[in-house]
């Protein structure tokens, strides 16, 4: 029974609470029928008063030892009082002479998901499928018995069946999300919320929800349009500010997403994790000082968060305070030393301040944590390049083209090397390499060595493989 769908079925509820505790503070004995200790039991059992809901139990069953109700809210008290064992025991004496008490097999469904019988709680729950006047909430623990053994088709399956039948059940809502996040099948997602918005339109947590899928699926203007709806039926929605934000961010629209993330914190506090973003945003629009300033916010709030005083670093390099930024970014590295992100940041300062030794430790360190990442290992050739000797390029050089062997990008960069040493017939094949493998970067070769633009024999292949 839900006690608050009206205010006079309240009333009546605390009235035989009231009575009921008036008799144990008089010590007298007044009478109640099974109903009424149901309702009273059912009360305390909501508020988790479950001392209070054990004397009601106790005090029922010696009026009343044969009522199967107030027995199955007997096994709700134990669940209380975390005797699953128990509750599983009562549960299944009190099926021997009540076998299609629907109610009763789903309390002992909910008792073997506390005990993790999963296999046996969703028999359990299945049985009910047909007999229940909740039945979104029945599929709802069904799906939740699958993910919990990360079956998440069949969860998926089921949180399906709770939302047609309910589609403002925000709880199955949001485990749904995190099956289809496990199982990265964001088209589904999309197609199924798309579905359930038509029946319930007014759902603001279906287009949060459906703006989060399109969000992974990186389309970002569909994802705005989505918060934009949710936003519109619950103007006071902080997590669709938040998130809107983040999608006009990636979008690039960085004057938009502050004045997003802004207006989030009329409805909820910022965290230091709201501040950052907005100082990245401005990072991004190169107000280096406005950047500063909310990142040293978010500093404020957690002083060990690594991503903000790395933004301080690059907003501190982008006004050529060096030393500052290098203070910055060494605390940021005593914070996480196993983010490449930071590394990488440490070895542009130090090479800025002439720190060239330490500068190709901390790339090194780059590499070493993110070996997959090309656009890293090339970054460290190009350090290599500009500071060390050749010997040392072309052996680095050739231990990553051996790791990104289908790199065309690598093999114009090796062009370009060539080229600085004199080696125009190998350079020549390298390149006509890289041309039948991308031919639209061939451009990079130019940007990593412009002279090459007055090579007669490049521009000729540039030419021949032009179709």
């Amino acid at each position: 029974m839900d006690f608050f769908e009206s205010s006079d079925e309240h009333r009546k509820v605390m009235s035989k609470v009231t009575r009921f505790e008036s008799m144990l503070a008089n010590q007298e004995n007044y009478y109640f029928d099974c109903e009424e200790f149901q309702d009273i039991i059912e009360y305390y059992i909501l508020r988790t008063d479950f001392d209070q809901a054990q004397n009601v139990v106790d005090y029922s069953l010696n009026l009343h030892p044969t009522n199967v109700d107030i027995k199955i809210l007997k096994t709700q008290v134990l669940v209380g009082f975390l005797k699953y064992k128990e509750a599983l025991d009562l549960a299944e004496e009190i099926e021997l002479y009540e076998p299609h008490n629907f109610d009763l097999i789903l309390v002992k469904g909910t008792i073997l998901s506390k005990l993790k019988m999963s296999d046996r709680a969703i028999a359990c729950f299945k049985r009910c499928l047909n007999h229940s006047e909740f039945i979104d909430e029945v599929y709802h623990f069904i799906a939740s018995e699958y993910q919990r053994k990360q079956e998440y088709g069949e969860s998926i399956r089921y949180f399906k069946l709770c939302l047609q039948a309910n589609p403002e059940n925000e709880v199955a809502l949001y485990d749904l999300n995190m099956c289809f996040e496990c199982t990265n099948k964001h088209a589904e997602a999309i197609s199924f919320y798309t579905d359930l918005i038509d029946k319930a339109p007014y759902c603001e947590s279906l287009w949060f929800n459906l703006a989060g899928a399109f969000s992974r699926e990186a389309d970002w203007l569909k994802s705005v349009d989505c918060y934009d709806y949710a936003l519109a039926i619950n103007p006071k929605f902080a997590s669709a500010y938040f998130n809107k934000a983040n999608a006009l961010a990636s979008l690039e629209e960085f004057e938009s997403a502050i004045d997003v993330y802004k207006e989030s914190f009329e409805h909820e506090a910022p965290t230091f994790i709201t501040y950052t973003y907005v100082g990245e945003c401005y990072e991004r629009l190169k107000k280096y000082e406005l950047g500063i300033s909310y990142y040293k916010k978010a500093i404020s709030e957690n002083e060990d968060y690594p991503e903000a005083w790395l933004g301080v670093a690059i907003c501190q390099d982008g006004l050529k305070l060096y030393n500052e930024a290098y203070a910055s970014i060494t605390k940021a590295i005593e914070l996480d030393k196993k983010n490449p992100d930071l590394w990488y940041t440490s070895s542009e300062i130090e090479e800025r301040l002439g720190y060239i030794d330490d500068s190709l430790v901390s790339m090194k360190k780059a590499v070493e944590l993110d070996r997959a990442d090309l656009s890293l290992a090339l970054d460290y050739l190009l350090l290599l390049d500009r500071h060390f000797s050749p010997s040392l390029v072309g052996d680095a050089l050739a231990e990553i083209i051996d790791k990104f062997s289908g790199s065309a990008t690598l093999l114009y960069f090796k062009t370009s090397f060539l080229l600085k040493q004199g080696k125009y017939q190998q350079a020549y094949q390298s390149f006509e390499l890289a041309l039948t493998m991308d031919y639209q970067s061939h451009e990079k070769l130019f940007t990593f060595y412009p002279n090459a633009k007055d090579d007669q024999n490049l521009l000729e292949l540039i030419d021949l493989y032009r179709d």
